[in-house]
């Protein structure tokens, strides 16, 4: 699905893309019945990984505990059954390749809990920074057709400059895929001979 030439063929334009943060997928719900938060990891309920992002999550929320019971309230009265998707960047429990100076969460979508898959639009992601604090993805561009996207691809490809992850796109039917930087497949492939 991701080779250039299916891309060329089934991308639905415009195509959006958003930068890739480096750290691990934590996970946003809530439990009606005990009247609070549920955290998880891509995998699991608990364990290590689901203790580094609550301990994060309640971190950002010191200086501003009504914002935290505005979150609450939102998922009581509000929510109408989402979950917030974050990357989870800790930098001391689960260092990556892409170095950060601080630990954080980073707001990446709001996602339906639905069969079929359904995320809130960026402008509403704004709004949850904008009410509760949350620092969000970071929309960097935006292409209209496919010249303008392979023109950009050709120049990323050949770019070992940008010390980033790498970039998530997203096309007008919510096709969402991956594109890696040099800079991080090098050191990523350099780790891997190293371990």
């Amino acid at each position: 699905e991701t080779q250039i030439d299916n891309l060329k063929k089934n991308l639905v334009f415009p195509l959006t893309v958003y930068k890739k943060e480096n750290g691990f997928l934590g996970l946003l719900g809530w439990d009606k019945e005990k009247d609070d938060f549920i955290f998880a990891t891509k995998g699991s309920l608990e364990g290590p990984y689901v203790n580094y992002f609550k301990t994060l999550f309640f971190k950002q929320f010191e200086q501003t505990p009504d914002q935290l019971e505005n979150l609450k309230n939102y998922f009581r009265y509000c929510n109408k059954n989402k979950t917030f998707v974050f990357e989870v960047i800790d930098v001391e429990n689960d260092p990556h390749i892409i170095k950060y100076d601080n630990s954080k969460i980073v707001l990446l979508d709001v996602i339906f809990n639905e069969i079929s898959f359904k995320q809130e639009d960026y402008s509403r992601l704004k709004d949850y920074r904008d009410k509760f604090g949350f620092e969000i993805k970071q929309k960097c561009q935006q292409f209209n057709t496919w010249e303008e996207f392979s023109n950009w691809y050709l120049s990323e490809s050949g770019n070992y400059n940008n010390h980033i992850e790498g970039y998530v796109l997203q096309d007008s039917n919510n096709f969402h895929f991956k594109v890696k930087t040099q800079y991080y497949n090098f050191w990523k492939q350099c780790r891997n001979i190293a371990e």
